[in-house]
């Protein structure tokens, strides 16, 4: 039950308060530095650009650089901060613990009440 706890805790604590918004294909329409989910030979991948120019777009992933030709770019979607992402994952983890918690001792007292089954 231990590991499934952590488990389920990681997997929400690991959610990104980000999202991408697809945006126009043009590499002109990059900017040096920002995050972006590039789809290109049929994969997604993330990548931080760093330089650009009309035919070619240089990005970092990793500790590596790597440069995209944008004729291979297919779908090209723009980091966001998305603030519902942020404000829905307090009460999501609060209520997973709780369940996890009384899944774990049915017979729990939540401050001064006893829930029994």
């Amino acid at each position: 039950m231990g590991k499934l706890f952590l488990s389920i805790i990681i997997l929400v604590l690991f959610q990104s308060c980000h999202t991408y918004k697809i945006v126009d294909t043009k590499a002109a329409d990059l900017i040096v530095g920002e995050k972006y989910k590039i789809q290109r030979n049929y994969k997604i991948y993330k990548y931080t650009v760093k330089s650009l120019n009309d035919s070619v777009v240089t990005v970092k992933k990793a500790n590596s650089e790597e440069q995209i030709p944008t004729n291979e770019i297919i779908v090209l979607g723009k980091r966001k901060f998305s603030i519902v992402k942020t404000i829905a994952l307090i009460p999501v983890v609060g209520i997973a613990v709780a369940i996890i918690a009384w899944i774990a001792d049915p017979n729990i007292n939540i401050g001064s009440m006893d829930i029994k089954f």
